[in-house]
């Protein structure tokens, strides 16, 4: 990890490169699991800032049967790594657009440097059922998340408080791993977009 990190660093790729703990990913996978997909035989899972796809990977070996993964990565070194059996569509986040992506779930680690701006576009725009986010723990002091999930009459909760202490890329962050349950209605992103 420490030799792909300087890689990434010495040509100017790294976009915070903090890769998701396997015990976050462990949590995330029981939690689909456990509460939204168990008779659901396939999902489809997206990825935005998937790195070097670790997540997906994590949450396919988790179900041993390989969900639809889709990942949005800028960095050209992460994109190499990531399974080619997992559909890369898109770059650049700032650039996509979320309310096409008719997708189960969507998992986000975003830049803590722009949590704020990452979740809130997340959960304002998405259209899954389902959205998982790490952000730091400080994230509902923030008004544009608390507005988007109102915006969306969305419900959320905390699935756990996590570090990076002991991570892949150690980091003294203290991160919250909040799950958003979109409304039980179907609750369109692209039709609400052009409504408000």
């Amino acid at each position: 990890m420490h030799s792909l990190i300087e890689t990434l660093k010495e040509s100017s790729q790294d976009f915070e490169f903090y890769p998701t703990t396997d015990e976050i990913i462990r949590r995330v996978a029981c939690d689909i699991r456990d509460h939204y997909m168990v008779s659901r035989n396939c999902f489809s899972i997206l990825d935005i800032g998937a790195g070097n796809g670790k997540v997906l990977s994590g949450i396919s070996k988790f179900f041993g049967v390989k969900p639809e993964c889709y990942a949005i990565e800028k960095s050209p070194i992460l994109k190499e790594l990531i399974d080619k059996n997992f559909y890369v569509i898109g770059t650049d986040f700032h650039e996509q657009s979320l309310l096409d992506k008719n997708i189960s779930i969507t998992f986000c680690n975003p830049p803590y440097s722009d949590f704020n701006t990452w979740a809130t576009r997340i959960i304002r725009e998405s259209a899954s059922q389902l959205i998982y986010l790490v952000i730091p723990e400080r994230w509902k002091g923030h008004v544009d998340i608390m507005g988007a999930l109102d915006y969306r009459q969305a419900e959320y909760k905390v699935l756990g408080e996590y570090d990076f202490l002991q991570a892949d890329r150690q980091a003294r962050a203290k991160v919250n791993l909040i799950c958003v349950e979109l409304s039980g209605e179907k609750d369109d992103a692209f039709d609400r977009f052009f409504k408000s």
